[in-house]
């Protein structure tokens, strides 16, 4: 059965998610349009509270706890199988696009497929106006049955041109909608407490930028970039191109800078719109239980591997170094603003910004632990290119960042601390050079992190990176010459051309060419694609990293362990506090038969309050 439901609410979906968005009072469902797979034999629902704009024939009962098709079946399941859901009954025509490297939203795919039956857009606009409670009329409603109609014979037609996922993948997709379901709880006194003190600090800011410039700069010019820069470079001969957050910071880390400069990015920083954003999307989806449900995005981009969505958990701050996370967190939950803004070292911002992990608590009951694989990326692509060298100094324990930093700089690895900017710049080749990073954008995205290098010592990173683990450059034009030819890995079908994984697992490319493809973008538009060596490389390193964790995932929620979360490369779970932290950690270092001798690492940990 193919399926899909028209709600109405006073909430705003886009801005609560969808599983505050169904508990709510006011929400409602007002039809369920279904058919079977094939898109024969339609028959709607209508909730009896609005059937008077109808005169159509309308089945009596809504279908619940059925196996079921949906586009995006984790709002659909909210409301057709609510209560102890069997998410092996869950099957989603969105979830075979994403791992079809396709548009997730139904009008985009249907529209690159030259489907038959096309998504109504007319209808969609009129559904949409009711659904936020605009008015309805006989003709609207009417409309808007046939525009629900329209969009399950959509998706069936979807279904019946797209593989499925297979029996592993649909099991992984199962647990995944069962960890999005679990959710994560909230540490509600904790953050009322940060928000508090963050708004605070924001109000210190614009009378410290009072105060310093004389009045000269307000609050309210905060968001006059034009004007910012014009006073820094007339009043203090400070020339900027950018007052985005890295350029403030960078700013801002001069130990001379003059004061007045200072409380203008001080407050620029403050009275930014992101500065207090993360709080405020986690009051507005929260579910009335305090958890945050359906953070994580299945299959976000070509390789699979998982990403945020909501509030953008991936994209927690991360504490500001110096500041010591637990006393900061003793302090609010004590609601000594005080010693909170001491602690902070004067931006009590910064300090609740900190502080904004450890709002993410276990149940009750249990403890968190969490695993996060130790540069999986750069082992892995290692271990596709069998460079013997780099291979073997992980199975040796070496520090790579250290190695790379003595042929960056010359002598010894011994010659180098650990906080050298020599090992910090060894880290950033290390990790960032695999997948074919020019001298410019290494020099760039250092930048990023606050390590200012020179155009030529850019260079020397790259170049030392290349030579030293050769056999990557190697992989890159082998992986070239097979997308060229389309052989090796690859397997031309119709449209699309696929990348078998050593897991097995493919990862598909629509409408080559020699070199291009196209697949979605960022911002869910069809694109073509510069296709290189390097770029395929990512993808399979990627792809492989992203299914180690899966296995992973499995094997710790068969161990009894509940996944609550997942971030890039780490996984939180939680247990009961008894439970040895070292065999979560035997868990997800298991390697793979089909990566034998990849040498994996896990470094994990075991808490009552997340952290970084």
């Amino acid at each position: 059965m193919v399926i899909d439901v028209e709600t109405r609410s006073s909430l705003n979906l886009k801005k609560t998610g969808a599983p505050r968005y169904a508990e709510h009072p006011s929400t409602q469902v007002m039809t369920a349009a279904f058919v079977d797979d094939d898109g024969s034999n339609p028959r709607v629902w209508v909730n009896p509270l609005f059937r008077k704009y109808t005169t159509r024939q309308c089945v009596d009962e809504l279908p619940m706890r059925q196996p079921m098709w949906a586009h995006n079946v984790s709002f659909d399941g909210l409301f057709l199988d609510p209560v102890n859901p069997n998410y092996a009954n869950w099957h989603d025509t969105e979830a075979l696009c994403l791992a079809a490297a396709l548009p997730a939203k139904l009008e985009h795919v249907a529209d690159v497929l030259k489907l038959p039956v096309q998504k109504d857009m007319v209808g969609h606009a009129i559904t949409l106006n009711i659904s936020k409670g605009g008015p309805i009329t006989t003709e609207k409603f009417e409309k808007l049955i046939d525009y629900n109609i329209d969009d399950v014979r959509t998706t069936a037609c979807l279904l019946q041109t797209l593989k499925p996922l297979g029996w592993a993948e649909h099991e992984l997709f199962a647990t995944h909608l069962r960890i999005n379901a679990r959710g994560i709880l909230v540490d509600t006194e904790l953050l009322q407490a940060l928000h508090t003190f963050a708004l605070r600090g924001k109000e210190d800011a614009g009378t410290t930028l009072v105060e310093k410039t004389n009045g000269a700069v307000q609050p309210s010019d905060m968001t006059r970039v034009a004007y910012i820069k014009k006073w820094l470079a007339v009043k203090k001969g400070v020339r900027v191109s950018s007052l985005n957050k890295q350029a403030v910071d960078d700013l801002l880390a001069d130990p001379f800078i003059d004061e007045q400069v200072e409380a203008v990015l001080h407050a620029r920083q403050s009275f930014s719109k992101s500065s207090l954003a993360k709080f405020d999307a986690i009051r507005e989806r929260m579910s009335s239980d305090c958890r945050l449900r359906q953070q994580l995005k299945y299959h976000a981009a070509r390789p699979g591997r998982w990403g945020g969505r909501g509030v953008q958990l991936q994209n927690l701050p991360r504490p500001t170094k110096g500041l010591d996370q637990g006393k900061l967190v003793q302090a609010a939950l004590d609601w000594d603003y005080d010693l909170f803004k001491q602690l902070s070292k004067g931006k009590p911002l910064l300090g609740a910004a900190s502080c904004l992990r450890g709002t993410l608590v276990p149940s009750p009951g249990k403890a968190f632990f969490v695993g996060d694989y130790a540069s999986i990326e750069a082992r892995i692509v290692l271990w596709f290119a069998k460079c013997k060298l780099g291979l073997q100094q992980y199975r040796e324990g070496r520090d790579l960042y250290l190695e790379m930093a003595a042929k960056i700089f010359g002598g010894s690895p011994k010659d180098y601390s650990k906080d050298s900017f020599e090992r910090s710049l060894g880290k950033e080749a290390t990790l960032g050079c695999g997948f074919g990073m020019g001298h410019v954008r290494f020099r760039d995205t250092c930048a990023t992190k606050g390590i200012i290098v020179t155009e030529e010592l850019a260079r020397r990173a790259v170049n030392a990176y290349r030579t030293t683990y050769f056999e990557v450059q190697q992989f890159w034009n082998r992986m070239q010459s097979w997308w060229q030819e389309g052989k090796g890995a690859f397997t031309d079908t119709g449209r699309y051309r696929q990348c078998t994984l050593p897991s097995g697992r493919k990862i598909t490319y629509w409408d080559v060419a020699r070199e291009s493809s196209w697949n979605t973008n960022a911002q869910g538009q069809w694109v073509e694609n510069r296709i290189h060596g390097p770029l395929l490389t990512e993808n399979v390193t990627q792809a492989a990293a992203r299914d180690v964790m899966a296995a992973a995932i499995m094997r710790i929620e068969a161990a009894g362990f509940k996944v609550v979360l997942t971030v890039h490369d780490e996984i939180i779970a939680e247990g009961d506090p008894s439970w040895d932290v070292k065999e979560f950690e035997r868990l997800m270092s298991i390697v793979p038969d089909w990566l034998v001798g990849c040498p994996i690492a896990v470094e994990a940990w075991k808490g009552m309050r997340y952290k970084k």
